[in-house]
């Protein structure tokens, strides 16, 4: 396994004239909350990486495999245990994603924002009440709007923010990134 700086991770990608492998080992959470912006990655969470070895090792046992998480460790943790299913070309990203993002790299969430999904629903309400000639629709959209514009409140984005698709955005980051670790070793010790 080699350790590469941020600086780099972007210079080999950028620069890159064959494929390569992304592995992100962060949480579900934390990557849903932030991947990299333009640049195919793979999220396979800590804890599970052991028992998607062989899987990640058929996908790219002789390509460069990029391992990065929230600081290091973790991707540490991982590329040791890829190397052992068989991996030939590991590589750490020393820092992880916060040396990328002190780096200027750009991030982006991997589900649409709340406040996105909330203008696309309510859109979607006016424009089908207009279609079925159900006024109404429209105009409790409106008021949704009206509300919302006025007090900075609405009922509907709490809503929204408890939809399953959402739940990464209740999630404390910390308590995600210590469940991982903790179920990583005991997964470890089993073994």
């Amino acid at each position: 396994m080699d350790m590469i700086s941020a600086a780099e991770f972007i210079d080999n990608i950028s620069n890159a004239e064959e494929k390569f492998y992304i592995l992100d080992v962060r949480s579900e959470a934390e990557y849903k909350k932030s991947r990299l912006s333009g640049i195919a990655s793979d999220n396979v969470p800590l804890h599970e990486v052991p028992d998607v070895a062989d899987t990640i090792v058929n996908h790219c046992r002789t390509m460069p495999t990029y391992v990065l998480c929230k600081a290091g460790k973790r991707a540490q943790f991982a590329a040791m245990d890829i190397e052992a299913a068989g991996a030939e070309n590991v590589i750490v990203v020393d820092g992880g994603t916060l040396a990328l993002e002190a780096m200027g790299i750009e991030f982006t969430p991997d589900i649409i924002s709340i406040e996105r999904q909330y203008y696309i629903l309510l859109g979607g309400i006016i424009v089908l009440g207009l279609l079925l000639d159900l006024e109404i629709l429209a105009l409790l959209a409106a008021i949704a709007l009206l509300v919302r514009g006025i007090t900075g409140k609405c009922g509907l984005i709490k809503i929204l923010a408890k939809m399953p698709w959402n739940d990464y955005v209740n999630q404390d980051i910390q308590e995600e990134i210590s469940k991982s670790v903790q179920a990583y070793q005991e997964k470890k010790a089993q073994a």
